[in-house]
C-alpha cells in the first residue's frame, strides 16, 4: 500500500462488486518499491471507498450499513460500519473496471465486538460472481481482530480476476450467522509494487485438529508420483501458489502426522458433504488426471467420497473418489494414490475455478489424511505407482457426464433416498449418460410429482436439470420461507394459507435427494404473478422491499435451499401489473438473492413471458423484464417460455432482431420468433434458454423442427413444460421420436 501517513497506508477505495465471505486475510510479501515505483503505484492505484464511494460506485448492498460511519476510522474521517445478518453483503457496483496492472484488493477491518468474524470475498464479472475467497487469511496477523484495525490484502489470482473487467465487489457474512456491528475502510485496487500485509502461505482455513494418535505412516508414504513436466502442484506441506483454501470441512493444513511426504498434510474432519476445496483460475487443457495420496486413518477405510470441480460457477457432478484409487478405495491406516481423470471432472479444455473433494453419502467421517496434492498431464491409466497397487482398479463413477450445476456446497441431509425406481429396467432410449458439451436440458415438474420424477429418472440422459413447483408467493408475503405450492387457494391461485410439504407422497427434500442419486439437478420454481393465475402482490412486496419484506425473502429460502440440497432457484413470475417502473427494482432484487446463493453454488434463473420483457412490441413496451439490464446483472439464465404451435420462418441462424416499441403492433408468436427474440443483442447466449411447451396443440407438432433450430442457432439450454399425461408424443413430429430422445440428441451434439 501507499502510505498517507505512518497510521494511513492503507488509502480508501470507491466500490466494486466484491462479496466478502468467510476466508483468513493474509497478503504477498514484496520488495519496498522505490520512489518512481511508488509514484507509478499510486496513479495506478484503484479506489473503492475513500471516506465515501469513489466516482462510479454505486452501493447494491444487503446488509444494514452507514457509508459515513464516523467513530472508529483507519483513516481519513469515514468508515463504513456494518451490520451483518445471516448471509448478508457489503455489495459495490461499478460498470466496470479494468484491473490490467492491478494486484491485490486492500482494505481495512475491525471486527468491533466479533473475534475473527466469517467474512468472506468475491467480485462479479459480468454480473456473475467469480471466486469466494474467505479474507481472514489475507489479513496481518490472518485473523481478524475485535476492536482493532487491521489491513488485509487479497490477491486478484486468488479471486479470479487478474487481467480482467470487474463490475461488482461484495463483502458478505459467510457462516449463516448475526453479527455485531464490524467496519471496512480504505478499499482500494493496487499495482503489483504495492506494499503488502503479510505472507502468501495459505493459513489453515478451518479447525485445527490433532494428529490421530493411534495412526502410523505407512510403509508406502511418500510414493505419490509428482506432477511431470507441465504439471502444477495444489497442495505440497502447504498451498502452492496460486491455489487458495476454500474449504468448508473442519482441517489441518499443518498436520505432523501421517504424512505421505514431506513435514504436513492435510487432516480432515467431514461433517454430511462438507469438502476440502482449492481454488484459482485452472485451463485443463493439455493437463489429465488430478492426483493426490489419501490415508483413511484407524477408521476410514471405504468411505465414501467425490472429486468435483467448479466451471463457469456451477458445480459439476464429478466422480467417486474411492474406485480412482490404488486397489479401487480409501484404505484405513494406508496411503494411496488416487488417479482421477479431469475428463470426468470438467468438459474437455474448460477452465475451472476450483476443485472439491467432497464427502459423498450424508455421513460424517472420522478423521482422514490427504497429501502431495497435484494435476498432472500424462496420459490417464490405472494408479500403479504406489506399492499397494496390482489390485485391478475399478473405472471411475462417472455417473452423469453432465453434471448439474448444483450440489451446492452444502447438498442435502443425511439419508439421501434411493430413487423408487432403482433395479427397474431401463427404457430403450434411455441410452448412456449424455457426452458432457455443457449443454442444459431443463423439464418443469409442476403435478404428480413422484410419478413424473420416476419417469424423468428413467430416462435421466435426456435431462440435466428439474425445476419442480415447490413454492408460490401468490399472496401478501411479509416473511419466512415462501407457501408451497401446494397451498389452499382463495381465487385462482392465491394462496389462502401455507400449503403442506407433501408432493405427491415426496417431501421437497426427498425429491431432491432422488434427483440428485440420479445426477441431476434441482431447482425449485417459485410460483407469482397476476399472469401465473393469482396476484402480484407477493412480487412487489419483494421488489418494494416492503418492511424488509425482499431480504427477508432473501433470507430464508437461502437457509432452504442449503437444508435441502437445491442448485439454486428459478423465479417463475409472471406479472399483469408490474411493468417497467419495477425493471430497475427487479434487477436490485436479483443482484441481491444471487449474492446470498453464490457461496453455496447456487444458480438464479427468471421465467420470461414476451408480455412481461421490455422494450418490445410484446409488451407494448412495459414489462419487468429488461433483457439488457438483467444480461448485465448476476442473474445465470432467463428461459422465455416460447409457448407456441407456428414454427414460423426457418433460417440458419440467430437473425438478431431488436424488438422495440416503434416495430409492428403484432408480435411475432412463433417459434423462430421467440429464438430471435432471445438472440437480442442485449442479451448473451450463456444466459439465454428456450422454452418449449410439450403439448399436441402446442409445440409437438414443430417439435423436431424447433429442437434443429436451437443447434443451428447455437442455443444451447433448452426447457420443456411438459402437459400431462407426463411428455406425451401425441401429434409430435417427426414420426417415431418422442421428447426423450429430442432433448438426447440435443444434449449429445
Amino acid at each position: 500500500m501507499m502510505a498517507r501517513s505512518p497510521n494511513q497506508k492503507w488509502m480508501k477505495a470507491g466500490a466494486l462488486a466484491l462479496v466478502l465471505a468467510a476466508v483468513g486475510c493474509g497478503a504477498t510479501t514484496g520488495n519496498a518499491p522505490d520512489l518512481a515505483d511508488a509514484q507509478e503505484s499510486l496513479t495506478a492505484a484503484a479506489p473503492v471507498y475513500t471516506d465515501a464511494l469513489a466516482s462510479g460506485w454505486a452501493d447494491w448492498s444487503w446488509a444494514t450499513r452507514n457509508l459515513a460511519n464516523a467513530s472508529p476510522v483507519a483513516s481519513g474521517t469515514r468508515s463504513i460500519s456494518v451490520t451483518y445478518g445471516p448471509w448478508k453483503g457489503l455489495y459495490f457496483h461499478n460498470a466496470g473496471l479494468s484491473t490490467s496492472g492491478l494486484s491485490t484488493l486492500d482494505f481495512q477491518v475491525n471486527g468491533g465486538a466479533n473475534n475473527n468474524p466469517a467474512l468472506t470475498a468475491y467480485v462479479t464479472k459480468g454480473g456473475k460472481a467469480q471466486t469466494t475467497v474467505a479474507v481472514a487469511q489475507y489479513c496481518t496477523g490472518k485473523t481478524i481482530p475485535s476492536n482493532s484495525w487491521t489491513p488485509c490484502s487479497i490477491p486478484l489470482s486468488a479471486l479470479g480476476a487478474a487481467g480482467v473487467t470487474l463490475d461488482g465487489v461484495v463483502i458478505q457474512e459467510g457462516a449463516g450467522k448475526t453479527l455485531q456491528t464490524l467496519y471496512i475502510d480504505s478499499i482500494q485496487f493496487n499495482p503489483a509494487t504495492t506494499i503488502d500485509a503479510g505472507s502468501t502461505t495459505t493459513p489453515d482455513a478451518g479447525t485445527t485438529l490433532p494428529p490421530d494418535a493411534g495412526s502410523s505412516t505407512p510403509p508406502d508414504a511418500g510414493t505419490t508420483t509428482p506432477p511431470s513436466s507441465g504439471g502444477v502442484w495444489i497442495y505440497r506441506d502447504a498451498m502452492v501458489s496460486p491455489w487458495t483454501d476454500q474449504s468448508w470441512a473442519a482441517h489441518n493444513l499443518s498436520n505432523t502426522s501421517p504424512v505421505a511426504a514431506g513435514s504436513y498434510s492435510i487432516s480432515t474432519t467431514m461433517g454430511a458433504w462438507q469438502a476440502l476445496d482449492f481454488a484459482t483460475t485452472f485451463s485443463t487443457s493439455g493437463h489429465q488426471n488430478l492426483v493426490l495420496a489419501v490415508n483413511g486413518g484407524p477408521s476410514g477405510g471405504g468411505v465414501a467420497l467425490r472429486a468435483r470441480a467448479l466451471v463457469n460457477g456451477t458445480w459439476q457432478l464429478g466422480t467417486a473418489l474411492g474406485p480412482t484409487c490404488a486397489g479401487g478405495a480409501v484404505k484405513a491406516n494406508a496411503w494411496v494414490t488416487c488417479t482421477v481423470p479431469l475428463s470426468t471432472l470438467a468438459p474437455a479444455n474448460s477452465t475451472i475455478s476450483a476443485i472439491a473433494i467432497q464427502e459423498d453419502s450424508g455421513k460424517t467421517l472420522p478423521t482422514l489424511y490427504f497429501d502431495e496434492i497435484g494435476i498432472d498431464t500424462t496420459p490417464s491409466s490405472s494408479p500403479g505407482s504406489t506399492p499397494d497397487a496390482g489390485s485391478t482398479t475399478a473405472p471411475p463413477d462417472a455417473g452423469i457426464s453432465t453434471p448439474p450445476d448444483a450440489g451446492t456446497t452444502t447438498p442435502p441431509d443425511a439419508g439421501t433416498t434411493t430413487p423408487p425406481d432403482a433395479g427397474t429396467t431401463t427404457p430403450p432410449d434411455a441410452g448412456s449418460p449424455p457426452v458432457n458439451t455443457g449443454k442444459e436440458s431443463w423439464v418443469w415438474v409442476y403435478t404428480d410429482y413422484s410419478n413424473v420424477l420416476n419417469s424423468i429418472i428413467s430416462h435421466k440422459s435426456s435431462f440435466t436439470h428439474l425445476s419442480p413447483t415447490f413454492y408460490s408467493i401468490n399472496y401478501n408475503y411479509q416473511s419466512g420461507v415462501a407457501y408451497y405450492a401446494t397451498c389452499p387457494t382463495s381465487s385462482g391461485y392465491d394462496c389462502a394459507s401455507n400449503g403442506s410439504n407433501n408432493f405427491n407422497g415426496l417431501t421437497t427434500k426427498q425429491f431432491t435427494d432422488q434427483a440428485r442419486a440420479a445426477g441431476l439437478a434441482t431447482v425449485p420454481a417459485i410460483y407469482a404473478g397476476g399472469a401465473n393465475g393469482g396476484t402480484d402482490q407477493g412480487m412487489t412486496n419483494l421488489l418494494d422491499n416492503v418492511n424488509g419484506a425482499g431480504d427477508n425473502f432473501i433470507n430464508a429460502m437461502t437457509t432452504e435451499a442449503v437444508n435441502n440440497g437445491y442448485a439454486g432457484y428459478n423465479l417463475d413470475w409472471e406479472a399483469s401489473t408490474a411493468g417497467s417502473a419495477y425493471a430497475d427494482k427487479f434487477v436490485s432484487f436479483v443482484n441481491k438473492f444471487k449474492a446470498a446463493l453464490a457461496p453455496h453454488g447456487m444458480s438464479l434463473s427468471v421465467d420470461a413471458i414476451v408480455s412481461n420483457i421490455n422494450g418490445t412490441w410484446c409488451s407494448s413496451n412495459n414489462g419487468f423484464i429488461d433483457l439488457a439490464k438483467l444480461n448485465n446483472s448476476s442473474i445465470d439464465r432467463v428461459i422465455i417460455e416460447d409457448y407456441v404451435s407456428s414454427f414460423g420462418t426457418a433460417t440458419t441462424s440467430c437473425q438478431n432482431v431488436v424488438m422495440s416499441s416503434s416495430s409492428p403492433a403484432s408480435c411475432d408468436y412463433t417459434v423462430t420468433g421467440m429464438m430471435n427474440m432471445m438472440c437480442s443483442p442485449n442479451l448473451s447466449f450463456d444466459k439465454a434458454v428456450i422454452g418449449l411447451d410439450a403439448d399436441p396443440n402446442s409445440t409437438n407438432p414443430v417439435a423436431g423442427q424447433a429442437m434443429s433450430a436451437l443447434h443451428s442457432y447455437g442455443f444451447t439450454r433448452v426447457a420443456i413444460w411438459p402437459q400431462a399425461p407426463f411428455m406425451t408424443t401425441s401429434g409430435i413430429s417427426p414420426s417415431g421420436s418422442t421428447w426423450y430422445s429430442l432433448l438426447q440428441t440435443f444434449l449429445t451434439q
